[in-house]
């Protein structure tokens, strides 16, 4: 994922990030299967 790190400003992150997460809406859409959050794990302290 390109990010901050690579040099990219900070809007242009945010526009990758929001672009991912509308090409994964559409593909649930487009394929009509429902959200299934991730089981969130228990962090280790």
């Amino acid at each position: 994922m390109p990010g901050r790190a690579e040099g990219k400003r900070h809007n242009a992150a945010l526009i990758y990030l929001a672009r991912e997460r509308c090409d994964v809406l559409f593909a649930m859409l487009r394929d009509k299967i429902p959200y299934q959050p991730r089981p969130t794990t228990p962090i280790a302290t």
